[in-house]
């Protein structure tokens, strides 16, 4: 039976049933888009009959995401600088936004949706210019659009249907709900989805990525990366995200180090006000940076316990598990057994501290931020301490 919905609700979706129309010149700039003879001049003649479209491009391109030299005036000027064809891919990501409502439609938050999407995209960025392995006009529109497949899914199945949204993190425990209670999943009708408004092979390649079992490294280099700015955005837009795991995976599967990935992370919280804008999005700047804060706090309170739980097991043999613990640490002298604790504190705690060394001169001293950063920063600086004292 589910096969059988799963076959017929993507026919529909191959043949663009249901999907969210875009604007006369969207599905023009389209027919561009698979137009090997199209020209910068047919460009900018189109985007021109639509001002409000070519002003949030050309806004979008002179942002940080594509900051140059010189401010950009024309679409053709944008199409030269940064290239025909992330101009145009830019355009048809701001006409995709348009199709969908703001604000909350039942259980749908579009607001919370983007939000997340493009802090995942800035992060995607600035891993592409890192890492030198990906465009990174590329990698924004892939991350941007990887989850886009949420809105469709939400309008075919949920839209005055059911009172809530399945959570979306984990993604891979979310895909096996879909595909259990609708026969198909957000990636597939993502996939489908960009697939009939014509985005370039690469994007399409990005919504595959938890539908085969490749290991990761033999994935192609955007939708690699694009899944790893997906795992590590989850620090900002998931509530129950882990700071430790979220650093632990994206140095694993990417190999970019952590203090790079501070600096990103930082970044994006400057990057994400330039953005919003272009995308009509209301960003709140301050209340995401608390939430980022407030996870670094836990994650520093759960060292602190870590740390004293060991230490007492190092001088009496009471560990977490109990006197009869079975830790390895039992076999060291006690100096040995306390280096091994301060080793293994020493590399969650300096990424915090180089979050709060990054994060310092970007917060005004003005805001009701400030505070708080010198506050968590104070508390840092106590725990580095117990550590040397450890050693």
């Amino acid at each position: 039976m589910n096969n059988q919905k799963n076959n017929t609700v993507l026919q529909k979706i191959k043949e663009g049933y249901v999907l969210p129309l875009f604007s006369p010149v969207a599905i023009r700039l389209i027919e561009l888009a698979s137009s090997e003879t199209a020209s910068v001049n047919d460009l900018a003649d189109l985007m021109e009959k639509d001002p409000s479209l070519a002003v949030r491009t050309l806004s979008l391109a002179n942002a940080a995401l594509f900051r140059n030299a010189e401010p950009i005036t024309t679409i053709k000027n944008a199409a030269m600088k940064i290239g025909f064809n992330q101009i145009r891919i830019m355009a048809l990501t701001l006409s995709l936004r348009d199709t969908f409502p703001m604000g909350k439609v039942g259980p749908m938050d579009y607001e919370e949706f983007w939000r997340a999407s493009l802090y995942r995209a800035i992060i995607a960025k600035g891993l592409a210019r890192t890492s030198g392995k990906c465009n990174p006009e590329e990698a924004f529109v892939g991350a941007l659009t990887l989850e886009i497949g949420l809105l469709i899914i939400f309008d075919l199945f949920i839209k005055g249907k059911i009172d809530s949204m399945p959570e979306p993190y984990p993604l891979e425990t979310l895909l096996l709900l879909e595909k259990k209670q609708f026969g198909v999943d957000h990636r597939e009708i993502g996939e489908l989805a960009l697939r009939h408004w014509k985005f370039p092979e690469k994007i399409l390649e990005c919504q595959r990525i938890h539908l085969n079992e490749e290991r990761p490294a033999n994935l192609p280099p955007l939708a690699r990366l694009c899944d790893t700015a997906r795992r590590f955005s989850y620090l900002v837009s998931e509530k129950t995200a882990a700071w430790h795991i979220a650093f632990s995976e994206t140095e694993t599967t990417y190999g970019v180090k952590s203090s790079v990935l501070t600096q990103l992370l930082v970044s994006a919280f400057e990057e994400v006000q330039e953005l919003s804008g272009s995308l009509k999005l209301e960003i709140n700047k301050e209340r995401d940076l608390s939430q980022l804060l407030e996870k670094a706090e836990y994650t520093l309170k759960k060292l602190t316990t870590t740390m004293a739980e060991w230490t007492r097991f190092a001088f009496d043999g009471q560990g977490p598990d109990g006197p009869k613990s079975t830790s390895p640490l039992i076999r060291y002298p006690l100096t040995e057994k306390l280096q091994i604790v301060a080793v293994e504190i020493k590399k969650p705690l300096s990424i915090i501290r180089e979050f709060i060394d990054n994060l310092v001169p970007v917060v005004s001293p003005s805001s009701r931020e400030w505070a708080c950063v010198q506050a968590f920063s104070e508390e840092v600086k106590n725990v580095e301490l117990a550590v040397l004292l450890l050693k």
